[in-house]
């Protein structure tokens, strides 16, 4: 029997249950802590931070199929972000977008309420191609104060995003561009960037290093 390097047989999927994504592998990983590891729910301490989702996926091994209905769905361990030490609403801004909010919905186990399910879709950020194109899940235990949860991360198979490709190409336009522009100016005094400006800058230096990503993946390889 072949047998894949995430030690399945081919074939052979991680597909668990929301029952047990949070009955098992959220509620162990918070009682026994960094003690619990999986090959399958990957430690994400900034899931919610300066990464827009198209590198998470590619730093954690997202796969690239031609189908985006094929795509593995990849989980994380992570915390989320308070807006203030006191309130209880959290900060999900992550990159230069934000994962907006499209309903939620209560896990039961024998008619108990053991969690919550969130679901989301990434918006806002800088680059229009990936707005809508990834969707997120996040599971929360109930009468649990850590603000540990467990959050999916996959593409959203109405919208595929652009691949690795196209955007490594787009770096190396915005990079001719911009060093014409930055000799243009060299001895001009700087003017402060607008809120649009630092969004895009923003948004090129995560192309930019999805790009190193993949040239790191690729010397991996060789």
């Amino acid at each position: 029997m072949a047998i894949r390097s995430s030690g399945l047989p081919v074939g052979v999927r991680f597909h668990p249950t929301d029952h047990e994504l949070l009955d098992y592998y959220l509620r162990t990983r918070i009682a026994m802590g960094d003690h619990f590891h999986s090959d399958f729910v990957a430690d994400c301490p900034h899931f919610y931070g300066d990464n827009e989702p198209w590198v998470v996926w590619q730093i954690y091994g997202g796969g690239e199929s031609k189908k985006v209905e094929d795509e593995k769905t990849l989980y994380f361990f992570t915390h989320r972000r308070r807006l203030s030490p006191t309130t209880k609403r959290f900060d999900r801004k992550v990159g230069s977008g934000t994962w907006s909010g499209q309903n939620s919905r209560e896990v039961e186990d024998d008619g108990v309420v053991i969690g919550l399910k969130r679901e989301f879709r990434y918006e806002g950020g800088c680059d229009s191609r990936h707005n809508d194109a990834w969707l997120m899940q996040e599971f929360q235990l109930i009468n649990d104060d850590s603000d540990f949860v467990l959050c999916t991360l996959r593409k959203n198979p109405r919208k595929a995003p652009p691949t690795p490709t196209a955007q490594g190409s787009n770096v190396v336009e915005n990079t001719r561009v911009n060093d014409k522009k930055r000799k243009s100016i060299v001895d001009q005094p700087r003017k402060p960037k607008s809120k649009k400006q630092k969004k895009e800058e923003s948004c090129h230096q995560e192309q930019e290093g999805s790009s190193i990503v993949d040239q790191m993946k690729v010397g991996e390889a060789n």
